[in-house]
């Protein structure tokens, strides 16, 4: 059975002030045709790490991934990580979400069921902005699935690009 996945940032852009409050970002991933999709994985690239400051320009919020089934109407926090998010290192903070671990982590069947024919899930999780940010640079998410026979779902690879991030008060 065909399959198609689609994914898109909910908003086009993020304005926050530096460093505090945490910047929320939630991505919504669809199944749009006949077949469930399985094995979605989010990759998120993060701005390069400022050699001069010494610091990553953003950064993820540990304790802060949750995801919704219901369109936001209800989100659950994952528990502490169990394997469904991997990060790089102290200089690379890009980072990578296993959604089906997610879901089994949070009592979802998504490792099971594939996410179900035009049908849709929300992960959102928090980034941390440093002095090294740099205005309407964000994150940058390419999302990948698999159709249940094992193959690429169709539109897979999708790059959402980046989510810009403002600070109030400066200009972009």
């Amino acid at each position: 059975a065909p399959t198609l996945l689609q994914a898109s940032y909910t908003g086009t852009s993020v304005t926050t002030t530096l460093c505090t409050p945490n910047v929320p970002v939630t991505t919504e991933i669809k199944s749009s045709d006949l077949a469930s999709i399985y094995d979605i994985i989010l990759n998120v690239d993060l701005p390069s790490y400022n050699t001069v400051n010494l610091e990553n320009p953003l950064t993820y919020v540990p304790g802060t991934l949750q995801i919704s089934y219901n369109n936001g109407a209800t989100w659950i926090t994952a528990p502490a990580n169990n394997g469904y998010i991997a990060s790089g290192s102290p200089t690379n903070a890009d980072f990578s979400i296993n959604v089906e671990t997610l879901s089994n982590a949070t009592g979802g069947t998504l490792a099971t069921t594939g996410l179900a024919s035009n049908s849709k899930v929300l992960i959102r999780y928090e980034l941390k902005t440093s002095c090294s940010h740099v205005v309407g640079s964000g994150p940058r998410t390419v999302v990948t699935a698999s159709g249940p026979c094992g193959g690429i779902a169709t539109g897979s690879p999708i790059d959402l690009g980046s989510l810009p991030i403002n600070i109030s008060g400066v200009a972009p």
